[in-house]
């Protein structure tokens, strides 16, 4: 491994295979691998032998790895110093509860030699949206109306389980070569329904990607999986103009709850057929009630266009 800049690094002695607790002086020592402020890595430990940063955001960092059988398996370790053992376990079981092609399939729940929590899971061959976007531009409609089927696809799969993701982004979704055509990934917020609601975990907290989230999930309260509906509806809108469907909005949560509440519906671009907007505009609904009423029933409009 090297560090961000290119530059190879020393190896660095950690202890491998094993929690640091269980092993003893005499036992043979592994490499490890470092990325910026990240924590070590070992090149291998637990039966999986660990290579290249995947993807790296503000509380984790994905890295490609190996099992003993070569299956290509995606390493996620947690950043920060905080227990993450309940966050992780909570995601691998958000991920375990839904069989989706569009969703990766969860391994388990392990453990870096330091102790620090990781999971593993399937390695998606894809690229993130947003860096699609940012590379290829506003992308056409076809194309965006296909990855939009593909995620109510898996939405409604998710939604049926009884979960709500709350981070649907374009760095959530992982644009692939092959049929679903999509991957839908970080669980780490994803909450169940209880009554057909998601209620806040921590009051005053809220959590998600500000420009994405649906206006009940900015105020805070509680939400249902509509709240989904509308985050797919703001990554379709920017994928196919190269905009948000309100800029300007605001930068602040606080602005941004005032804003969205004066802004007028988005116009219809001239690249999305009449038809297919009706169904965007509806998904774009800042009235969660003037949403479809699922993620299925919105596929469904969607692809009786």
């Amino acid at each position: 491994m090297s560090t961000r800049d290119g530059r190879a690094r020393a190896p660095t002695k950690r202890l491998d295979a094993r929690p640091f607790w269980e092993a003893t002086d005499d036992e043979p020592l592994a490499q490890t691998a470092e990325v910026g402020d990240a924590p070590l890595v070992p090149t291998r430990f637990d039966g999986l032998v660990v290579g290249e940063v995947l993807g790296e955001g503000a509380t984790a960092i994905v890295y490609a790895a190996t099992d003993t059988a070569g299956r290509a398996l995606a390493l996620k370790v947690l950043l920060g110093n905080g227990d993450g053992w309940e966050a992780l376990s909570g995601e691998a079981r958000a991920m375990a509860a839904v069989r989706h092609p569009a969703i990766p399939r969860v391994e388990r729940v392990t453990a870096l030699p330091s102790g620090r929590p990781c999971l593993v899971m399937e390695q998606v061959d894809g690229r993130p949206l947003d860096e699609v976007l940012h590379r290829e531009g506003p992308l056409p409609w076809s194309r965006v109306k296909a990855l939009l089927g593909a995620l109510l696809d898996a939405l409604a799969a998710l939604h049926a389980r009884g979960l709500v993701h709350r981070d649907v982004k374009p760095g959530n979704l992982l644009v692939r070569p092959a049929p679903p055509g999509l991957a839908l990934v970080d669980f780490g917020i994803a909450r169940p329904l209880r009554g057909g609601r998601v209620d806040p975990t921590t009051a005053h907290v809220v959590r998600g990607t500000l420009e994405y989230m649906s206006p009940e999930q900015l105020a805070g309260g509680s939400l249902d999986a509509r709240s989904d509906l509308f985050s797919a509806g703001v990554v379709a809108f920017e994928a196919v103009t190269g905009a948000q469907p309100w800029p300007g909005a605001g930068a602040t949560l606080t602005e941004r709850r005032q804003a969205m509440g004066q802004r007028a519906a988005p116009a219809r671009p001239r690249q999305v057929p009449a038809a297919d907007f009706a169904v965007l505009a509806q998904l774009l609904a800042l009235d969660p009630r003037a949403r479809p009423a699922s993620a299925a029933e919105a596929l469904e409009r969607l692809t009786a266009r």
